[in-house]
């Protein structure tokens, strides 16, 4: 079966990093950036197989530069930046914990790729499995790491204990036929819409992450969200931009529309005023009147 195989395949290739690159550098993100439309609300890792990859990343309060080269990692805390340069020529190896699901993922980053998406996947697995307690402690163990070096012992071995814990989950006996194949496959679906909002991500993209047929796709949003794909993405990307709005102190409204996936600031208002009969503007001017109160 597709699972079964795809589940030997990371379990094969994480066993290999682990015994052929012991001694790899370990890089940590664990700031936000105002200027980062791409950070993620989960921990998550990312391994160089190939290749040279360049992240930009949070430290001390300035924008840094971190090169990634064969077996080196970087791990990112929920909400930090960690943002590949565009270009960037590498392939990887990525686990990302989300709150209901595991996401593992071999992806290619190259310049010269016009994808629209920021990478190709190469690969990727939804594992129901989900970081226990043990697990989320490790994550923020590594997150009070910044300040040491890339080879330090002590964060490697909290690495090393991370791709361990990675390893049990891609064992773990939590099948989705018990919640529901189908409404997992959905959550999958959701869950990859969340991470690229700021893209001009659409049906076609989460098909082919998925490996489904892109019908398959709307008919899931339909059973799942009682709306059509489009709609539920408008709806996620206007629930995004909302919540910037109110809460950030440092992007316009273009940046935050840019965020938020919206590349025409028109269209944008528009659907905007039509969703909470009020304009984009008064939105930001009341956030920013209650943060200075």
């Amino acid at each position: 079966m597709r699972k079964d195989r795809e589940e030997q395949c990371f379990v094969r290739l994480m066993e290999t990093v682990r015994k052929r690159f012991p001694d790899g550098d370990i890089h940590v993100a664990a700031e936000p950036w105002h200027g980062c439309l791409t950070h993620v609300e989960c921990p998550r890792f990312s391994i160089c197989l190939r290749g040279a990859a360049r992240y930009r990343i949070a430290r001390g309060g300035a924008v840094h530069e971190v090169a990634l080269s064969r077996g080196d990692a970087i791990f990112a805390s929920p909400g930090c930046m960690m943002d590949p340069l565009p270009e960037s020529d590498y392939m990887a190896l990525g686990v990302v914990f989300h709150a209901h699901l595991t996401r593992f993922l071999v992806a290619r980053k190259h310049p010269a790729e016009t994808a629209q998406l920021g990478h190709a996947f190469l690969v990727a697995l939804h594992a129901p499995s989900r970081l226990d307690a043990d697990g989320r402690s490790l994550c923020a163990l590594i997150g009070n790491c910044p300040g040491r070096t890339p080879a330090d012992p002590y964060l490697h071995d909290l690495f090393g204990a991370l791709l361990a814990r990675s390893l049990e989950l891609l064992a773990d006996d939590d099948d989705p036929e018990k919640r529901g194949k189908a409404f997992f496959t959905w959550q999958a679906a959701c869950q990859f819409l969340q991470d690229h909002l700021s893209e001009p991500v659409g049906r076609k993209d989460v098909a082919r992450f998925l490996r489904l047929h892109p019908n398959h796709v709307s008919r899931l949003f339909r059973q799942f969200s009682h709306k059509p794909f489009h709609e539920f993405v408008l709806q996620q990307r206007l629930a995004r931009a909302r919540k910037l709005l109110r809460g950030s102190s440092d992007l316009n409204v273009t940046d935050i529309a840019a965020a938020s996936g919206f590349a025409n600031l028109g269209y944008f208002s528009r659907c905007y005023q039509r969703a909470f009969g009020r304009a984009p503007s008064k939105d930001r001017m009341t956030g920013q009147a209650t943060r200075t109160r």
